[in-house]
């Protein structure tokens, strides 16, 4: 069929940079990046922009970044983004039934199983979503009726666990932290770990009594 206009859903590729207070971000900007329209992956006014853009298409247009983005340098202000538009694709899902089950190559010969395989997965997930859901409201009373000091010690080394946890993450996803971002995050990750020892002490106690 002929090329058309981007749609709300479709996946479409831009280059771009970005302007703020009139001077060019430098890393602020992208080549081959991939949105898909309506998903609320970029800022709403580049969204609105993009809806009925074509393959090869330039244009300019202002967004403001909210006041909680995560670099405090773009807070509140108003970025410029002169972008291209270098491909647009439409998201075409195939039919659910069972040749459907059968290409996933999970070894499901119709999609009834799939179904049942997708529930009980699903359920599983919940259930430790909901088991780490209490646990965390167990170690936040216990810490709000138990105001005791802890050994440095044990938190330095909690501490030390979940920054490993957290590079981990940065590690897989590929995300970059600021100077800023960086500082806040051991901030909160000190309070996490301190909460953490003071929440294990006191469970073993009462394990103990």
């Amino acid at each position: 069929e002929p090329a058309r206009p981007a749609q709300k859903g479709d996946v479409v590729t831009i280059d771009f940079t970005l302007k703020v207070d009139g001077n060019e971000v430098e890393d602020g900007g992208g080549q081959g990046v991939q949105l898909e329209l309506g998903s609320g992956q970029v800022l709403p006014e580049l969204d609105a922009a993009l809806l009925g853009k074509s393959n090869g298409d330039a244009f300019e247009v202002s967004a403001t970044f909210p006041e909680g983005h995560p670099n405090a340098q773009f807070r509140g202000k108003a970025g410029l983004f002169a972008v291209k538009v270098t491909e647009v694709k439409e998201r075409v899902l195939p039919a659910l039934d069972d040749e459907l089950a059968k290409d996933l190559g999970l070894g499901f010969e119709t999609l009834d199983a799939l179904k049942a395989d997708v529930r009980q997965k699903l359920e599983k997930a919940l259930k430790e979503q909901a088991e780490v859901a209490l646990a965390e409201q167990i170690v936040a009373k216990l810490n709000e009726k138990n105001p005791l000091d802890v050994p440095s010690v044990l938190v330095q080394q909690q501490l030390q666990i979940m920054q490993n946890e957290v590079a981990m993450q940065a590690r897989r996803f590929g995300t970059r932290f600021t100077p800023e971002q960086a500082q806040n995050l051991m901030a909160q990750l000190h309070v996490d770990a301190e909460k953490k020892v003071r929440a294990g002490l006191l469970m073993a106690a009462i394990a103990k009594k």
